[in-house]
């Protein structure tokens, strides 16, 4: 009985070299379109000017501890008034002196361009008031400054809704 056997083909230089540089192309090519396609969608920053921001750290750390030191704190109070579209309730009690003007800002963390502006009325007893109707719930910073003829005071804390 005789076997027949096919000729096997030798893999050439030439062969080599096209899978060598179809594999860089591909992997070169996904990269590329990973990268711009990340770049366009998000460009890294969470804050604008961060760097001038920066620079004034020390001074609103001093501020937040002369403001400790005057016996200055913020109580917050937060709910969920309506689910369905999102409407949030903030009442704040600044403890220690009255303020003549109270702006807030709620900052999401990990998107931009969602911030919401609280526009605080006092509700009386000290307290003050607001509602805004949220993009989405999750985590929220609540940012408040309190403005007394010289000084300001900035609040920071952390709510869930």
């Amino acid at each position: 009985m005789m076997h027949t056997t096919s000729p096997q083909k030798r893999l050439s230089g030439k062969t080599v070299l096209v899978i060598l540089v179809g594999f860089f192309a591909i992997v070169i090519g996904m990269n590329a379109l990973m990268a711009s396609y990340a770049l366009g969608t998000f460009d890294g920053t969470t804050e604008d000017d961060a760097y001038r921001k920066g620079l004034g750290f020390n001074e609103r750390i001093a501020a937040q501890a002369d403001a400790a030191d005057l016996g200055w704190s913020l109580g917050v109070s937060a709910k969920v008034l309506d689910e369905a579209s999102q409407t949030v309730r903030i009442d704040i009690t600044p403890e220690g002196v009255e303020y003549p003007a109270i702006d807030g800002q709620l900052w999401r963390q990990t998107a931009k361009g969602m911030d919401v502006a609280l526009p605080f009325v006092p509700a009386g007893d000290g307290t003050y008031s607001a509602v805004a109707d949220l993009p989405a719930l999750g985590r929220w910073e609540l940012r408040v400054t309190a403005r007394k003829r010289d000084a300001d005071v900035r609040f920071r804390q952390t709510l869930m809704f």
